[in-house]
């Protein structure tokens, strides 16, 4: 989608000084040659780039359009660790800036990122069922169910929830695991979306990616727009296919069968049972490795050279 379909909609752009992305990309150069120096020490290196990293991805995001609010601009948080501000902080924070744009008459187009559910896995004190440390992952989830539970609470308590869309996504699972080349359930995540004045509930049985995400949730807002968008309207039927890869292999699974292409040339057509998870081999879909080649091939070089745009 366009960033004029989006500013259509009524949505501002941030526009962002080329002197601050300036000296963004000075601090993420300083950071980088942190990282780099031996005397310090290998958690401090990595605890460097990983911050400098982040900071990438904001520059990119504000040269792009985004206001970005992040940890430097809370209030006093309750509780963080090195990956950020807790769940509940970050909900909080968000809540209180839609309260604010609401005030000011915008429409609000925003992205929460949750960052709890990952090691070291510590969290508040005085949470039922949450250990505070050394609960995991499975206090990980815990936690990211409680906080998530607590901002939809107080979201359907505002004016604007009625005309609220929440869509609910992971990036990526725990880790991918497994014998197979492309082992299959481990690339499972959730896709939720919440809007009980517009959106009745229902379950969808087809293969749906990432890249399905922003095509669906624009069919369920009604937007007539451009796009480069190599997903679909989920909910709109028609075929599907998810890419995948792993290590130095790449795939397409189209729902029951996964065509498959490796190192050295190698090519694999397997059946695939959702019941058992087993992937049974299967005599070669030679269009269906050609597919799975063209969509990873065409996808490279359009971001390759620049051409990935809708217009």
């Amino acid at each position: 989608m366009t960033l004029a379909n989006l500013l259509g909609k009524g949505l501002e752009k941030a526009e962002t000084d080329a002197r601050e992305v300036t000296r963004y990309l000075d601090k993420i150069g300083r950071k980088l040659e942190d990282a780099r120096r031996t005397s310090n020490h290998l958690d401090t290196r990595f605890d460097i780039a990983f911050e400098a990293l982040l900071q990438i991805a904001i520059c990119a995001l504000r040269v792009n359009g985004y206001r970005v609010i992040d940890r430097t601009d809370f209030d006093t948080p309750k509780f963080s660790n090195i990956w950020g501000v807790s769940d509940e902080d970050l909900f909080r924070n968000a809540l209180a800036e839609y309260d604010r744009q609401q005030a000011r008459g915008e429409r609000i187009f925003s992205v929460i990122m949750t960052t709890s559910n990952h090691k070291p896995f510590t969290f508040p004190e005085g949470i039922s069922g949450v250990k505070a440390k050394g609960g995991g992952r499975e206090a990980g989830v815990r936690y990211a169910d409680y906080a998530l539970g607590r901002f939809i609470a107080a979201l359907e308590k505002r004016p604007y929830f009625d005309d609220t869309m929440v869509v609910i996504v992971a990036d990526h699972g725990a880790r991918v695991y497994g014998r197979e080349d492309i082992p299959l359930p481990t690339y499972a995540i959730p896709f939720m979306v919440y809007s009980p004045r517009h959106v009745a509930p229902r379950q969808v049985s087809a293969p749906v990616s990432q890249l399905d995400v922003a095509p669906t949730v624009l069919g369920l807002l009604d937007f007539s727009y451009d796009s480069a968008f190599f997903g679909r309207d989920v909910l709109a039927g028609g075929a599907s296919y998810i890419p995948l890869n792993h290590n130095r292999d790449i795939a397409l699974y189209t729902g029951d069968s996964l065509n498959q292409i490796g190192f050295r040339k190698s090519t694999a057509t397997l059946g695939y049972d959702k019941s058992t998870h087993r992937q049974i081999t299967m005599p070669d879909d030679i269009d269906g490795q050609r597919d799975a080649a063209s969509v990873f091939q065409l996808a490279h070089a359009l971001y390759a050279e620049r051409r990935y745009h809708a217009n």
